[in-house]
């Protein structure tokens, strides 16, 4: 418990599958220069990054990717921030389903730590005419199984007995291009209220409000959750191999 920081500020740790549009969401939430975002490449992050949410006394942390195809280390990487959250916020996409991440869902639901979703639409706005269309035509540019998207989100965290506390549609390139993009005022405005961000922010001002506190006294027990969870896995792994061996054992004698 002597190590445990409790003065430092309301923490949220972004998590997801790689590509999901994390680095975009953390470059606009931070200030950022948009430096850390990927240009279509698998595994474009893979360290931790903590900044700080602009204007306000919140951590956000980028984490790498947690799908099927990111690589051990990234998976490893990512959960070694999960211990310090006070929320998490899970960077999905309007794009596809959240089969691959099934095992990270399930893991986080373990953790018992509360859960926020980000459903960020993957379609650029870069072109002229696709602008137009989010500034004139939103739905154009968010339309899609919004519902059908969340289902496997729901599904895999209801496994381990969790749930998401809510889910904001954005548009995370939109919003850090409100902010990056050469905008006259006017239209950095437009833009960054057409990406839908500002209602994320204020469910995340409102999650550190309602629960600060608590999750400070909870996150005395996180450290021996932790390493209860990793005992339990290492058994689980253990048992599989020895059974393994057992049905090995019999084929030879068999």
């Amino acid at each position: 418990l002597q190590s445990r920081d409790v003065a430092r500020p309301f923490r949220v740790v972004l998590m997801g599958r790689t590509m999901a549009g994390k680095s975009t969401l953390f470059e606009f939430l931070s200030g950022g220069d948009g430096a850390r975002v990927g240009h279509g490449g698998q595994r474009t992050t893979r360290e931790s990054q903590t900044g700080k949410i602009l204007g306000q006394d919140i951590e956000i942390v980028d984490t790498p990717g947690v799908g099927a195809m990111d690589g051990d280390e990234d998976y490893a990487e990512a959960f070694g921030q999960v211990s310090q959250a006070d929320l998490i916020l899970w960077v999905a996409t309007n794009e596809a389903t959240q089969e691959q991440t099934g095992r990270a869902l399930r893991q986080l639901a373990d953790y018992g730590k509360p859960i926020m979703v980000a459903l960020n639409c993957l379609r650029t706005v870069r072109d002229e005419l696709d602008l137009l269309d989010l500034l004139e035509q939103p739905e154009t540019i968010f339309g899609g199984d919004t519902l059908g998207n969340l289902k496997p989100i729901d599904r895999h965290l209801a496994r381990a007995g969790g749930r998401y506390i809510s889910a904001t549609p954005i548009h995370a390139q939109a919003a850090l291009l409100s902010m990056t993009g050469g905008l006259g005022p006017e239209e950095s405005r437009e833009m960054r209220q057409a990406s839908r961000v500002d209602p994320l922010l204020t469910e995340i001002r409102a999650q550190k409000d309602k629960t600060a506190e608590l999750r400070r006294a909870a996150s005395i027990g996180d450290f021996i959750r932790s390493a209860l969870l990793d005992a339990a896995g290492a058994t689980a792994e253990a048992v599989q191999t020895v059974g393994s061996m057992l049905t090995a054992s019999r084929g030879s004698r068999d």
